[in-house]
């Protein structure tokens, strides 16, 4: 996750900075990205074992999907 996360900033931080080469900033986003995907998933297994791991996983679910739901509506123009 730490890799994930440095990955993500490293890229996010190239296009901001206005990197010559954009499509390499978006390659290390998204592989931070696609790490992060797939290391929230055995990670919260490993931290706190199988017991409730469903509902914690539904809990740390929560805001994200929250926030997506509420985005459109929030930015719309009347």
């Amino acid at each position: 996750m730490i890799v994930a996360t440095t990955l993500v900033t490293l890229g996010l931080s190239l296009l901001v900075a206005g990197a010559p080469i954009v499509a390499v900033a978006l390659m290390i986003y998204g592989g931070g990205i696609g790490l992060e995907s797939i290391a929230k998933g055995p990670l919260p297994l490993a931290l706190f074992g199988a017991d409730g791991y469903a509902t914690l996983m539904g809990k740390l679910a929560v805001p994200g999907l929250l926030v997506q739901a509420i985005a459109p509506f929030s930015l719309a123009r009347c």
